[in-house]
């Protein structure tokens, strides 16, 4: 969910939706007719077997072969009998779980964003900032970020580093509008995140996730975010990333359908890929959350190879991770440590002094 809303994928995924929506009520309406003439017949053959069973029965009463009481005996017996079949038929339309789902969704619905904005911004140069951040993720619990403040210039790469629950991935969350700062303002371009428009906002901007979400689809439509698919930029997202690699040592290519999160493929592969999706279109801001966790060399080297063409680009690139290898690629690093900044300046600075201390 954190790739679609900063990504803006939303009017991509909900026209996907409502084509499986369609296809899902087409085939209701078709279960329900089934359902509603088996439920029917059912009952016709009931009410047919047990008027043939009280007519045999009175007719071998009135010869004096059973008494009028085994009659009806037998009559309820088989009501008994009939009874689950119809009531199993009946319950073909699960009522109770479109209740549920319905339910689900109304919840959902009601926490989505329903401002309409009448304006649609230019692509943003990529200026990134906090002022006074503070977020806790649990009411009146410990702050994640604690009085968090500052400025990323256009253009510049940045990296993230600290300890492990040292709140790198909320930092990066909030600068890209994924997390609302419980106090503080974050800013893209001198503009308050709190009042843009990040469906329109999320072509400039690209997100690889801690975890790789790949979805259900095609690996070009994963890489193009479901949207109508731009095959240079396609190509240009995967020739960059090694994810063009990957498409072509699969069977099917470009065409190959995926599974949810990308089942089948190796954590490498599915990487290349989600990295070829944050970068499609060339966006102007790019967030990486820990974006060479648990890569073999040649993922690592793709990796790499991408953050060195976004420095020479200029284009707005923030990423978190443990791996100075990567940290020395930036041209600023930030030092968090329990959800504050204890460092920050140009990456030589910092690195010289961490190897002091």
């Amino acid at each position: 969910s954190d790739s679609i809303r900063v990504m803006g994928m939303n009017t991509a995924l909900l026209q996907q939706l409502n084509n499986t929506r369609q296809a899902y009520l087409s085939a209701l309406e078709l279960a329900s007719t089934r359902g509603v003439n088996w439920s029917a017949l059912s009952k016709f053959f009931r009410t047919l077997i047990q008027s043939a069973v009280l007519g045999i029965g009175a007719y071998l009463a009135i010869q004096n072969q059973m008494s009028a009481g085994m009659m009806i005996a037998a009559s309820i017996l088989l009501g008994r009998t009939l009874s689950p079949i119809e009531a199993l038929i009946n319950s073909w339309k699960p009522i109770s779980e479109f209740k549920k789902a319905f339910n689900n969704l109304e919840i959902t619905l009601g926490k989505t964003n329903s401002k309409v904005h009448s304006i649609e911004l230019a692509r943003p140069t990529g200026k990134l900032e906090l002022k006074q951040v503070l977020l806790r993720l649990r009411p009146h619990g410990k702050a994640t970020l604690n009085q968090v403040s500052l400025q990323i210039k256009a253009g510049s790469t940045v990296a993230i580093i600290g300890p492990s629950g040292a709140s790198k991935t909320s930092l990066l969350k909030t600068l890209a509008g994924i997390i609302a700062p419980t106090e503080g303002q974050a800013f893209i371009d001198d503009s308050d995140l709190a009042f843009r428009d990040l469906i329109s906002m999320g072509q400039y901007v690209g997100y690889l996730s801690q975890s790789t979400d790949l979805m259900a689809g095609k690996i070009s439509e994963n890489i193009a975010r479901f949207a109508d698919i731009d095959n240079a930029a396609v190509l240009k997202a995967a020739q960059l990333t090694g994810a063009h690699q990957v498409a072509l040592s699969l069977p099917e290519g470009y065409e190959t359908i995926l599974s949810d999160y990308g089942q089948g493929l190796s954590e490498g592969q599915k990487r290349k890929i989600a990295l070829a999706r944050a970068l499609y279109k060339d966006p102007a801001i790019v967030f990486l959350d820990e974006p060479g966790t648990g890569l073999d060399d040649a993922s690592l080297m793709a990796v790499i190879h991408s953050i060195q063409t976004l420095k020479a680009s200029a284009t707005t690139l923030v990423f978190t991770t443990h791996q100075p290898r990567l940290a020395q690629l930036a041209d600023y690093i930030i030092l968090m440590v329990d959800g504050q900044i204890r460092m920050q300046g140009p990456s030589q600075e910092i690195m010289a002094q961490l190897h002091q201390a």
